[in-house]
């Protein structure tokens, strides 16, 4: 059997979904992206596309993840927006805890 222990990605996506339920997004990496992260909110109030730049470092991919995740949440741009700077570490705390919680059932589960 094959199994991820630790997939931050889809840690980091449930996270935002387990704080903004109704939140909306979708989510590419693009290797011509000059920036970490952009997130894109069409006119016509569709889904907003984030960007993740496929040549940062992996940590740094997951950070950006987040953090563009917060944008769409919030439907902001910028970095001292207030509700950006909550939506940002609701999401953080969440994902610190979905990982916590995953590995705990890892090292429980091997030590049976």
């Amino acid at each position: 059997m094959i199994t991820f222990v630790y997939n931050p990605i889809d840690m980091m996506v449930q996270a935002a979904k387990n704080k903004y339920p109704r939140m909306e997004a979708e989510i590419q990496f693009n290797p011509e992206l000059k920036t970490a992260g952009l997130t894109t909110f069409p006119e016509d109030g569709s889904s907003p596309l984030i960007d993740i730049n496929a040549s940062i470092p992996f940590e740094t991919a997951i950070e950006t993840l987040g953090l563009e995740l917060a944008r769409a949440a919030t439907k902001t741009q910028g970095n001292d927006n207030p509700a950006w700077l909550d939506a940002s570490a609701n999401i953080f705390e969440e994902f610190d805890r979905i990982v916590g919680e995953q590995l705990t059932k890892y090292e429980q589960n091997k030590s049976r």
